[in-house]
Formats: structure tokens, sequence, C-alpha cells
């Protein structure tokens, strides 16, 4: 199981390849699951707002592809430290989860911040464009597919992070 923050949700949601969302090719590859307050964030304040990606979201949350889960508070000392570090809400919830949730094996983020911060806590976290070379060399799709995605989400992701996994899948670095 993979859990994702909403930056990567919501860019997953924004963007097609060849007339297919992004976000389904990234369902093909892992169940992904967030916490409430990342729908909350994606999906309510979304849909409040209009916003096509927060309908997208909704409708594989409605039929079951991403699972809402409740991630519990941690002790008044671990939460005073996310506190300090200036973590919204959702990231907060999003560190809650990849601590204590056996079953959350990575967690997906654009978030240089919340990628620090669980680092630091020991869990396994890989940016987007990370997971995206990592399904292609799973075999989930091929190199052409991995770099028709990257370059469909670069609009919304530091350039230095799409130009280094498509180099990188082209072989050269």
């Amino acid at each position: 199981m993979n859990q994702w923050d909403a930056t990567s949700l919501i860019t997953c949601a924004k963007f097609q390849v060849d007339g297919r969302l992004v976000l389904d090719y990234m369902l093909d590859v892992a169940k992904i699951s967030i916490t409430r307050e990342i729908q909350q964030e994606t999906v309510d304040a979304g849909l409040a707002g209009a916003y096509p990606d927060a309908i997208e979201i909704k409708a594989r949350l409605d039929s079951g592809y991403i699972e809402v889960r409740q991630a519990a508070r941690l002790s008044d000392s671990f939460e005073e430290v996310l506190d300090l570090y200036g973590l919204q809400e959702g990231d907060k919830a999003v560190v809650r989860l990849s601590l204590l949730a056996a079953d959350v094996n990575t967690t997906i983020t654009d978030d240089r911040l919340l990628f620090v911060v669980l680092r630091r806590c020991g869990c396994d976290v890989m940016f987007l464009p990370d997971f995206l070379e990592k399904a292609v060399a799973e075999g989930a799709f091929d190199v052409a597919t991995g770099q028709k995605i990257l370059l469909a989400i670069s609009p919304r992701l530091q350039v230095g992070f799409i130009e280094h996994s498509l180099r990188r899948l082209e072989g050269v670095i």
C-alpha cells in the first residue's frame, strides 16, 4: 500500500497522457491510500472550489480505488515536533499514518519538507518522479510512457526533478 500526499495526488489528477488520467496510470501500479485530512484538502475543498481534479479524485474514492484512512495523533511530545516543523495538518496526518500503519510501504510526495520529515522519522518516502521511474523499472509501463507522464506533470514540479528522471529513464545518468 502506498500513501499519497495532497500535492502528488492533485498533480496526477490534473494531467492526462494518451487520453488517460495520470492518476489511473498510478492506480495501475499500486493501491493508493490517503488520510481523511488529505481527502478534505483534495476533494472537499476542491469540490467547493469547483476544481476538476477534485471530481476525478472523488470518483476514484467512490469506486474504491483510493482508500481513506484515519491517522491517530501521536504523543504530545511528537506532535510538538511536527508543529515546530511548520507542517500543515494534512502533512502531519501523512507522517502519523506512515508511522502507525504497518501496511504503508511508501509515501509518495512532491513536498520537500514533508520528504525530509518522513525520512528523519525513518519512513520510506519517494518523490513522484522516483515512483514513476520505479514503475518503469518494474515493467508497469514502458520508458516512452514514463517519459510522457513526466512531461505531462512537469508544470507542477521543479524542472530539475523532471529532467533528472527523464535522463535516468534515457540511461544517460
